[in-house]
């Protein structure tokens, strides 16, 4: 899972400390304040030489985004193409987005597209934050391939 624009910015943003004494809520807080202080960003995702530009981009190979929250329902969790989503900008949309992330709406927007890849490039403003499964883990620009091996989870009973 990882991710560029809006999300990578609020988990770069998010104080460590409200973190602590509010777990999640601290998200939620960051998300408005990036949303205030929007500034439109553009990202390029290249798959087979074809670029495809986007405001946010979220590259998942399972439906789970952000703990319980689903960027995409149908999504099993599971090796295999990842699928990309690629929102429209503006700070209205933003919003938009982060209110169906949270409902669980968010793949039933019309103007939310989703498309599969097993390698990608990954562009934007230099430098711009890359999220990896909540943790800023690089900056872009950054390639990103679907591994051919599996992960075995062992998950408790229930």
């Amino acid at each position: 899972m990882a991710g560029a624009g809006l999300d990578a910015h609020v988990i770069a943003g998010v104080s460590l400390r409200l973190k602590r004494v509010s777990g999640k809520l601290a998200y939620a807080a960051e998300t408005a304040r990036q949303i205030l202080r929007y500034s439109p960003r553009e990202y390029v995702v290249i798959i087979d030489g074809i670029a495809h530009r986007a405001a946010s981009v979220i590259v998942a190979n399972s439906r789970f985004y952000g703990g319980g929250l689903s960027a995409h329902p149908s999504l099993p969790l599971r090796t295999g193409p990842a699928r990309l989503p690629l929102p429209t900008s503006g700070r209205w949309n933003a919003a938009r987005y982060a209110a169906a992330l949270v409902s669980g709406r968010l793949a039933r927007l019309p103007d939310y597209t989703v498309l599969r890849a097993v390698a990608l490039t990954l562009a934007g403003p230099p430098g711009d934050p890359l999220q990896l499964d909540g943790d800023i883990g690089s900056r872009l620009p950054a390639e990103i391939h679907v591994a051919k091996a599996r992960l075995n989870l062992l998950c408790p009973a229930g």
